[in-house]
């Protein structure tokens, strides 16, 4: 859940719009944050879903289902344009992120098939 912030009033209508974007693929630069210890590379990342509670003119709550590796901060500000689209440009206002909290994360690990079960009959 990400709590983010806009320079301006954005409708709510507007912020409904991000809801019904399914499965948007990204390209995301290497952020800046962390370009000291990762290579700059562009990787495509998708955003499978998002769900927003607005809870002031300027303000909301973001919930977001995305593909593993995705920044989520760079998806709200864009990084300099390091993250196309990101939700300035959907938007069409400044917006910031105040805090993020990772929720829950969806892994098949360990993988499991047919050869790797073992069955224990007593």
């Amino acid at each position: 859940m990400a709590l983010c912030v806009t320079k301006e009033n954005v409708e709510p209508s507007k912020l409904k719009e991000l809801e019904n974007l399914e499965d948007l693929v990204l390209q995301q630069d290497t952020p800046v944050r962390v370009l000291h210890r990762r290579s700059n590379a562009t990787r495509e990342k998708t955003i499978h879903s998002m769900k927003v509670e607005p809870i002031s003119e300027t303000l909301f709550k973001l919930a977001v289902i995305s593909s593993a590796g995705a920044y989520i901060k760079e998806l709200v500000h864009g990084d300099f344009e390091r993250t196309k689209p990101n939700l300035r440009t959907l938007l069409g206002v400044e917006t910031d992120i105040l805090a993020l909290d990772v929720e829950e994360i969806y892994l098949d690990w360990p993988k499991m098939n047919q050869d790797t079960v073992k069955t224990t009959i007593t």
